[in-house]
């Protein structure tokens, strides 16, 4: 059989993919086969093609065996001012230092680049069980107390890292995602008010966008800018939201979508789920309870203890950051009329105008 005949998987080569699937069967082939499998979630990153592939084989040796992988192709990368907002490609070598670190992440079996036209990375990652399909703001995974605890531990261990020496000094400090967040708060929260006033969002955005309440949310701005300023620094995925996790089928939680992991504030990450007021999103137990559990995690993992106090007020201002940072994801669907998008905004813009001072 040619080993330069195309394959169904993003038309790579048979020669392509040899070297991933021998790593994967941990031996040399005799032949192997791949089937791409049907699929109707977009996961292990929002952006970017994705398949569900298995590998069939025959080793030398005469044994014969099948491996499922999720195979993940980078998209366009995103850009902001003209430059993009990752570099590229990097998320391989991401996924290889962090799992020397213990890191609880998907299994790499391999790693391409090709020029599509520009270079693109194409991972090759261990196929889990299930992952977290619903979208924000991920009531059915917080009132799951069994999974939310799970997924609690996952981000603990992965924010307790402290990657030093040559793991360390490529990571931006803050990394790109988490400066794209904290900018242009003004500009975005202008742009909602006057469509909201217009009546382009809908009759409920224009009464929450009265007057008196866009002064408010600038005030609120100042202030969290100050308190995040002073925030210590910790490892983070970089854009992590819950849908960018799933579990083994042994039943651990695992976090994946590294292309972006740096340094920020060290619980950015837990910030979107244990940050929201209850009222926002209930949850399976009361939220102190929660974050004792997440210290608890953090600590055993080599984090520094710290009171849970300090870790509600740190998680609930990086969540109503992260909250103004998101605005205008959320806004242009409003705009186009999608009546889920226009919920959602009206209940941030609530949370954050009952925060403002």
């Amino acid at each position: 059989m040619s080993t330069s005949r195309r394959t169904a998987l993003f038309g790579l080569s048979r020669q392509q993919l040899r070297p991933v699937v021998e790593r994967i069967a941990g031996e040399p082939l005799a032949a192997f086969g791949v089937r791409v499998e049907p699929q109707e979630w977009l996961h292990y990153g929002v952006r970017g093609d994705k398949a569900v592939v298995v590998f069939d084989w025959t080793a030398r040796s005469g044994w014969t065996g099948s491996s499922r992988a999720f195979v993940k192709k980078q998209g366009d990368p995103v850009q902001v001012g003209g430059r993009p907002v990752e570099p590229r490609p990097v998320e391989a070598e991401h996924y290889r230092w962090l799992a020397r670190h213990g890191a609880p992440i998907p299994r790499l079996y391999g790693a391409l680049t090709v020029a599509d036209p520009d270079e693109r990375e194409i991972l090759f990652v261990e196929h889990l069980a299930g992952v977290v399909t619903e979208g924000e703001p991920w009531a059915g995974l917080q009132s799951d107390a069994d999974r939310f605890h799970r997924y609690l531990a996952a981000v603990a261990r992965f924010s307790a890292i402290q990657p030093s020496g040559h793991d360390a000094s490529p990571l931006p400090r803050p990394h790109r995602h988490f400066r794209h967040q904290m900018a242009g708060w003004e500009r975005k929260l202008d742009a909602l008010w006057r469509d909201a006033q217009d009546g382009r969002l809908g009759d409920e955005l224009r009464q929450a966008c009265a007057d008196g309440g866009r002064e408010q949310l600038r005030r609120l701005g100042a202030r969290l800018r100050g308190a995040i300023g002073g925030m210590a620094q910790g490892l983070s995925a970089g854009d992590h939201e819950p849908f960018q996790s799933g579990w083994r089928e042994s039943g651990e939680a695992v976090l994946f979508d590294l292309e972006l992991v740096g340094f920020a504030p060290r619980f950015y990450d837990i910030a979107v789920t244990l940050g929201a007021p209850d009222d926002y999103c209930p949850r399976c137990r009361p939220g102190r309870e929660l974050a004792e559990h997440y210290l608890a995690e953090y600590a055993r993992f080599g984090g520094s203890r710290v009171p849970v106090e300090q870790l509600l007020a740190e998680t609930r201002a990086l969540w109503l950051a992260w909250t103004i940072g998101w605005i205008g994801y959320w806004h242009r669907p409003a705009r186009d009329g999608r009546p889920d998008a226009r919920r959602l905004l009206h209940r941030k813009l609530r949370c954050l105008l009952r925060e403002a001072p």
